[in-house]
């Protein structure tokens, strides 16, 4: 049998806008009028290891993480086995409206319910790190 060829890695990653519009919730909850549900963009469970993978446009866009959202991944990171990384994009918008070049890029961990620092990271770089985090899920 032939083995098919290992798959070529990507040089880059994109970032499109597309997202569920939660606003038919808010209010429903009368002490927490803006309780709505977030998204999560990156899921994945490996042995009972979760890694949770949250990206968003750089400050520099004006575009910062909504609080609720933060809170949220904040608490998620105190949980065992909860890995959580916010991937910030400092790339620029491609030729086609809406989708946006994703590396550069910058990343942070949420660890214990504290934010790491924000640090530079190659495409390559995070690919490492994913298959390390995913190899080392016992």
């Amino acid at each position: 049998m032939i083995k098919p060829a290992p798959p070529v890695p990507k040089t880059s990653l994109v970032m499109k806008h597309c997202q569920t519009d939660w606003s038919a919730l808010k209010g429903l909850i009368p002490k927490y009028s803006d309780a709505v549900p977030t998204d999560i963009d990156g899921f994945v469970e490996r042995k009972r290891h979760f890694l949770v993978i949250e990206t968003k446009f750089a400050m520099q866009y004006g575009r910062p993480m909504p609080k609720g959202q933060e809170i949220a991944l904040l608490h998620t990171s105190e949980l065992p086995k909860f890995t959580v990384v916010v991937c910030w994009n400092i790339g620029k918008e491609t030729a086609t409206p809406g989708v946006w070049d994703f590396v550069p890029f910058k990343w942070q961990f949420y660890i214990a319910g504290h934010k790491g620092p924000c640090t530079n990271v190659t495409l390559p770089e995070f690919c490492d790190w994913y298959v390390g985090w995913f190899n080392g899920c016992k």
